[in-house]
């Protein structure tokens, strides 16, 4: 019976029992063979319940069998543990993991056990954990080997939850190791990311950059990408991003704001054709409407207006509701007055028209008819066509009043501010060729 204990056959110990009661009636096993084979099958049944995650079952067999919550038997206290964590009972998990810690002097369980703990208890709860830390003669702190891995931990949970605050000390901690000679990209990745969870877009930036030069890759790529737009420097985060812009669906978004930040610029970059030529088709498959937006605003400052109203119909075709549908229909407007109308620039490639350039920033665009700023309802085929309407520059015979017929005496004024204040920046001498759209992409 022993031997068959000794080889953890525990159901043929009882086996043999009960045949040997059987043969010999009257005869009972050693009480502290009844013991430990009690013991054993608790253990083994508690064990089992764990690696099938039957956590209810822990607890039951745990605190039938209170024999098995001893030192000797830390590997149960770990598992009892553990299913209180994953039942919502971070204070009894705690308990156990304070009970080893006070009581249990094996330096590697002890070790162990604060390990286990930081992967499942908040953070205030596992800094009373480290408050049991030994310190033997002449020798460091016993957890020390471990704070580097609970400092990663902390901070890169601090990723996921901006309101999680990281204790100084292990954000310091982290800084130090990812500032050294040989530190880990992974280290100021997980820096950066947690600054720029809290607006601290300086050191975002330091860190990020900081991973990015050591190991370029797509999460590095898009935090530093993301941080740099806010900084508004998207032409940089463009750049950046560009290599990496289909790795996921975060990173094209990332890109795509990049695009779109990068042509709302002001004053409005002259930007080279491979530039452009590579962020349109980014922005036609990932249908992003206030990209293709923006490149509608862009076209019209390159003196395009053709292609701005393709630009701006590919965005309503995306977004039906969105701002543009006054900018397609005065777009569309440039391109087929006469007389002081608009004409082909030379060098700016096919389709491309002379046109007033406009604001880059949102917030200056031509109001909408039925804003506040217009004063009255007007239908944007009612609106005169831009060229028509820029006296502010233009002798006043350019400018007459039967442009303006049929449309009602409280509407002229807003509307003619509107447009002047839109076409009052000078011409670029430089202009860009912004890529047509596809006939498909809407």
């Amino acid at each position: 019976m022993w031997q068959l204990y000794a080889q953890s056959r525990y159901a043929d110990v009882r086996d043999a029992i009960a045949q040997r009661q059987q043969s010999e009636p009257g005869w009972q096993p050693p009480e502290d063979l009844l013991e430990r084979l009690k013991l054993a099958e608790a253990r083994s049944g508690l064990t089992a319940a764990s690696d099938a995650k039957d956590y209810q079952t822990v607890i039951r067999i745990a605190a039938e069998n209170p024999t098995l919550l001893t030192c000797s038997e830390v590997d149960a206290l770990w598992r009892v543990a553990d299913a209180f964590a994953h039942t919502d009972r971070d204070s009894r998990a705690r308990d156990a993991y304070l009970y080893i810690l006070t009581n249990c002097s094996n330096t590697d369980e002890r070790i162990a056990t604060v390990q286990k703990a930081s992967e499942l208890l908040p953070a205030d709860m596992l800094e009373q954990l480290m408050a049991k830390e030994r310190t033997p003669p002449g020798g460091q702190p016993e957890f020390e080997v471990i704070r580097d891995g609970i400092a990663r931990r902390l901070v890169g949970e601090g990723n996921s939850d901006a309101k999680l605050v990281v204790a100084p000390a292990y954000l310091q901690r982290l800084e130090h190791l990812a500032s050294a000679s040989d530190g880990m990209a992974s280290d100021a990745l997980l820096l950066g990311w947690y600054y720029y969870r809290r607006d601290n877009l300086g050191a975002a930036e330091r860190w990020l950059r900081m991973a990015y030069t050591k190991e370029p890759n797509a999460s590095s790529a898009e935090g530093l990408a993301l941080t740099l737009v806010r900084q508004n420097s998207p032409v940089e985060a463009e750049n950046i991003l560009y290599p990496y812009r289909d790795t996921s669906d975060d990173t094209r978004a990332a890109y795509l704001a990049a695009v779109a930040n990068l042509l709302a610029l002001n004053p409005v970059p002259v930007l080279q054709s491979d530039v452009l030529s590579r962020m349109a088709p980014a922005v036609i498959t990932g249908r992003d409407a206030a990209a293709a937006q923006q490149f509608g605003w862009y076209a019209r400052t390159m003196r395009q207006p053709a292609t701005a109203a393709d630009w701006f119909s590919t965005a309503l075709n995306w977004k039906p509701d969105d701002e543009p549908r006054p900018m397609a229909s005065l777009s569309r407007a440039s391109t087929s007055t006469t007389g002081q109308g608009l004409q082909p620039s030379s060098g700016n490639g096919p389709g491309t028209h002379s046109a007033s350039p406009r604001s880059a920033v949102r917030s200056r665009r031509m109001p909408r008819a039925n804003s506040p700023r217009a004063s009255c309802p007007l239908p944007p085929n009612r609106w005169p066509a831009a060229n028509n309407i820029r006296c502010s520059s233009a002798p006043k015979q350019h400018c007459p009043a039967s442009r303006w017929k049929g449309v009602p005496p409280s509407c002229r004024r807003p509307h003619r501010r509107a447009y002047v204040a839109l076409l009052r920046q000078p011409l670029s001498p430089a202009m860009a060729a912004v890529p047509l759209v596809p006939a498909n992409a809407g």
